[in-house]
């Protein structure tokens, strides 16, 4: 689902997790990256998805996705 989004394979990681409502922190752990890192994508994910928040960025991603579906890709 999320790949149909076309980014990096670590944005696509990082949304998963948060669909899992996983933190910064378990999300660099199980990603073996700093949270910090892992901060600065979520920042670049609501950055280029037009978000500000968590939530927001979900709504964005399964709107994103429906409407994909929609048009038939």
């Amino acid at each position: 689902m999320v790949e149909e989004l076309e980014l990096s394979d670590r944005l696509c990681e990082v949304i998963k997790a948060i669909f899992d409502a996983e933190t910064d922190a378990s999300i660099g752990e199980r990603l073996g990256i700093a949270t910090n890192t892992v901060h600065s994508h979520v920042q670049r994910l609501h950055q280029r998805l037009g978000v500000w928040s968590r939530v927001g960025l979900v709504v964005r991603v399964v709107a994103e996705v429906r409407a994909r579906e929609a048009r038939g890709r």
